[in-house]
């Protein structure tokens, strides 16, 4: 019995996470830094493992204070919070900032309807670091939730 495989036209990483990727290959070839990713780049392990071979590490938030100036830390495409952000400024460390640019965008909405005075809601997993990157940007007063059920009692501004 022969099989055919078709892939689909756009398998593969999405946009955000291939941006990331690229990004932190190209930065590890063109300079001489220890390079750290934020957790991992990515969610797959031969990628992660591929990163590693090439001299490139994740590390996890505690991990930040021992960053030292001259080392490189990458914001994988989840994005992260601005105290998270704050921490890393303040190793000396360079920053690379590979927040795809859809979810820096509803960062960026989050942090503009909450200081307007809304109650953010986010959809989904309250431990993805996507999720927390987002609510951060609203000084962590989302209410997440995973299908929205239990919602109740919302206030007027939403």
């Amino acid at each position: 019995m022969s099989r055919q495989i078709i892939i689909a036209e756009n398998a593969g990483f999405c946009f955000g996470v291939k941006r990331a990727v690229d990004m932190t290959v190209d930065y590890k070839k063109s300079n001489d830094a220890n390079v750290y990713t934020l957790g991992p780049l990515i969610h797959n392990e031969d990628v992660v493992k591929a990163l590693e071979e090439q001299g490139i590490y994740q590390i996890d938030i505690t991990g930040i204070g021992n960053l030292k100036p001259g080392d490189t830390l990458v914001i994988r495409s989840h994005g992260t919070t601005p105290d998270i952000i704050e921490q890393i400024e303040k190793t000396g460390a360079k920053m690379v900032d590979a927040t795809c640019p859809y979810v820096a965008s509803i960062q960026r909405k989050a942090r503009k309807y909450h200081r307007e005075g809304y109650q953010i809601i986010i959809v989904g997993d309250k431990n993805h670091p996507e999720i927390i990157g987002i609510n951060g940007w609203c000084g962590n007063t989302a209410i997440v939730t995973r299908d929205g059920s239990e919602l109740k009692d919302l206030p007027d501004k939403v």
